[in-house]
Formats: C-alpha cells, structure tokens, sequence
C-alpha cells in the first residue's frame, strides 16, 4: 500500500494544503503518459478528437462484433472484412442490443428483433420495422416509435489497439 502512495504522490496528486498541486501540470502529465487509456490529438477543424481505447484489436476476428461501455456509452464495434465499424449499441426502434445477432452485410445493419434495418455509412433508416414474415404486425410495431437514425462513431486501429472517437466527423 506504501507503494501506491509513494507512486501517486510522484505524480503530483497530493496537495501541500493549498489549492496548488505539489508539481507543475506539465510535469504530472509527462509523468502520467501511457497510463491513460485516451490519447488526444491536435485540434482538427477547430475540435480537439480524442479516441479511446475499445479493446486489443486481435480480439475482434473479422465477421464478429461485439458490445462494449466506453466512457458512459454502450458502443457495438464490428469488423468486416478488414474494415472497422463502431455505432451505438442498441437499435433505435425497441432498443435491442444490434451484437446480438444483427446481420452486418453491404454496408448495412439488421437488427434481429424487428429486422429495422440501418446504414453503416451515416446511419441513415433503410427499412423500419418491416418484420416480414407478418407485414401488419411490422406496419403496427414499427408505429410505435418514430424513425431514428442509429449512430455511427469514427473508429479505427490504432497500435494493436481499436479506438472510437464520439466527436462527430468534420464535415466539409
């Protein structure tokens, strides 16, 4: 226990008793790098992107998605082929979680539950609530919340590691 004192106080997060820390902000961040699991990047078109670490990218196999909480938000991260794709977790419509047997093929995501169908490009709706095998039943369920668009998150391989980026891409 002695240790991890004597660490955090090398890192210059005990105080001396005034509002000052007991090392400079410069220095604690010097000391701290790489025991972040963020990494921050210059400002890009007047935003500062940060990413965050999802998991090792050798344990996402291509084909297979899975669903991990980064920062608070429930994210489905998936590799087809050799491409990466991260969207929020659940589908919009009965807020199934989409890694739960969602069919990812041309670009696009089927839920499993009600087959609402979305874009992984922007996330736009393809089709709402069609449940085809009994039309009426899908027409009536499909009424019961309005179209949403699922989110999609920038995302990529970064170092053996795979990263998600919750700002909203730069638009040109």
């Amino acid at each position: 226990m002695h240790e991890h004192f004597q660490r955090l106080k090398s890192t210059g997060f005990f105080w001396r008793g005034t509002i000052e820390p007991t090392r400079p902000f410069r220095e604690r961040s010097e000391a701290l790098k790489g025991c972040s699991n963020t990494s921050t990047f210059p400002f890009q078109g007047g935003r500062k992107m940060t990413w965050h670490n999802i998991m090792k990218s050798s344990k996402l196999k291509p084909g297979k998605k899975k669903m991990k909480t980064v920062k608070g938000k429930m994210v489905m991260v998936g590799r087809q082929g050799t491409a990466l794709f991260a969207t929020e977790a659940l589908c919009r419509h009965m807020r199934w979680p989409l890694a739960w047997g969602a069919k990812v093929e041309d670009d696009c995501v089927r839920c499993p539950l009600h087959q609402t169908t979305y874009n992984l490009n922007d996330g736009s709706v393809i089709e709402w609530s069609p449940f085809p095998f009994i039309p009426a039943y899908g027409k009536l369920v499909g009424a019961m919340s309005k179209k949403k668009d699922l989110r999609i998150y920038q995302v990529r391989d970064h170092e053996g590691m795979i990263q998600v980026n919750f700002s909203p891409p730069e638009t040109v």
